[in-house]
């Protein structure tokens, strides 16, 4: 049980790591950034915002993940549904 519990949590911040790169990237293209007045923000550049979208994502991508897929938390996750 314990693997498991380690193999899961590794996927999942794999996943928002790399969901949190892609964001990152596709934020400044839509316009979710933060940009610099010199009055309030002192960061020196626009910096992209909007990083829980990233993460709700991983979130979802590894639940699903968890449902589809035969393994000891799929009961837990189907019976608290």
């Amino acid at each position: 049980m314990l693997t498991e519990t380690i193999l899961v949590f590794l996927v999942a911040a794999s996943t928002s790591a790399l969901f949190t790169a892609l964001w990152c990237r596709i934020a400044p293209a839509i316009g979710f950034t933060d940009r610099p007045d010199g009055h309030r923000k002192i960061h020196g550049r626009p910096t992209p915002v909007g990083g829980g979208v990233a993460i709700y994502g991983a979130l979802l991508a590894v639940l699903v993940g968890l449902m589809a897929m035969p393994n000891p938390f799929r009961l837990g996750l189907w019976e608290s549904a």
